[in-house]
């Protein structure tokens, strides 16, 4: 379990349920058929492990908010190559936000795969969507 803001883990049941809670962890899957490197976080964050080398950060807490609006647009900006200089083998930031309420969630466990594909088919380059409230 990755924790949030509002897991209290003092809370033993927490423990029964889970192998391991922790803030952040970094973990494996497999994306498009390839090995593919994770870092998950509850809280979006601008700079993590590997991110230049095609890492792929999942995060919560967001919501669909103009919180998450922001982060998207910086990431966006960081991608933008006038940003920074891309070194040999830089690859573009991806992060994608898991929240069950975002749309591509739908309140359901998703795949790494699932996951990329319905954000991909939801911003689709167009403009990113929020809740302003």
């Amino acid at each position: 379990m990755i924790r949030g803001n509002h897991d209290d883990i003092r809370d033993l049941r927490y423990k029964q349920l889970f192998d391991e809670i922790c803030d952040y962890k970094e973990i494996r899957d497999t994306l498009d058929g390839k090995n593919q490197k994770l870092v998950l976080c509850h809280y979006p964050i601008l700079m993590w492990k590997d991110q230049h080398y095609g890492s792929i950060l999942l995060y919560g807490h967001a919501h669909n908010s103009i919180e998450e609006y922001y982060f998207r647009k910086c990431l966006k900006d960081m991608n933008n190559e006038d940003f920074f200089d891309r070194r040999s083998g830089d690859k573009i930031l991806r992060a994608y936000n898991v929240g069950c309420m975002m749309p591509y969630m739908g309140y359901e466990p998703r795949s790494l795969s699932e996951i990329v594909d319905g954000y991909e088919r939801l911003y689709d380059g167009s403009k990113m969507r929020f809740n302003k409230g």
